[in-house]
């Protein structure tokens, strides 16, 4: 439970700053997705963060917009508000992420938009140092980190697909030795499916390699390999 403030009228001057200052933080935010093309970019962060700004004053000045009513007439519990709120930017979030094949995408982007909510909810109450310090820190950690996370990746992960003809010759173990000539390896299982009707068979993995060259050569090899039909190599990124 909250207490009723002191003050006797709403210092609208004050709100709008806040209001203003959790649109500048947001936008920051999104700016950064918008600079690596994702879908949620510059005003998405902009309005989740002035949205949560925006709620918050009805906590913080709900004593006086009420004044004059007689007690019990509301009861404000701020947790319960920004559990909600925060519960909100979780579907919010969930809306960015998607897969295809193997590849999940749109993690970063989905907690990038979470950490705005708290950041406005800072923004809402008044807490500019602490909302102006997160918003810096989620800031380095997109942009600084990208770059350390580039450099301690040693390994590139990609999803890889083929397709041959069902009664061709080709075996697992063959697949697994082109993959090992081109300094590749297969992560956790191969997932196999008949498709067009039964004619030909598909083959699904994780592949990896320290050398991001070994997948343009791979393509190569499978297109002058005319047993193999089809083929897909797309890399994991977030």
């Amino acid at each position: 439970m909250i207490n009723a403030v002191a003050a006797t009228e709403i210092p609208y001057f004050f709100v709008a700053v806040k209001l203003l200052c959790a649109v500048c933080a947001g936008g920051l935010i999104g700016l950064e997705r918008a600079i690596h093309g994702r879908p949620t970019g510059f005003r998405t962060h902009s309005i989740v963060c002035l949205a949560c700004a925006a709620l918050v004053q009805v906590i913080v000045h709900l004593p006086i917009w009420l004044a004059g009513a007689p007690d019990g007439i509301y009861r404000t519990d701020a947790t319960r508000v920004m559990q909600g709120i925060m519960s909100g930017m979780g579907f919010l979030g969930a809306g960015v992420i998607f897969r295809e094949g193997l590849t999940i995408r749109g993690l970063t982007t989905a907690a990038s938009i979470w950490i705005t909510a708290p950041i406005g909810i800072l923004f809402g109450v008044g807490f500019f140092y602490v909302g102006t310090i997160t918003t810096v820190i989620a800031i380095v950690i997109l942009t600084v980190f990208r770059q350390i996370e580039t450099l301690i990746h040693s390994r590139t992960y990609a999803h890889c697909m083929v397709t041959f003809a069902r009664d061709s010759i080709i075996q697992d173990e063959d697949f697994l030795k082109l993959l090992s000539e081109h300094k590749l390896e297969m992560i956790g299982n191969m997932n196999h499916q008949i498709i067009n009707g039964g004619a030909d068979c598909e083959l699904n993995m994780t592949i990896r390699s320290s050398k991001l060259d070994s997948f343009e050569i791979l393509s190569r090899t499978l297109r002058q390999k005319p047993e193999y039909k089809t083929f897909n190599i797309e890399f994991i990124r977030d």
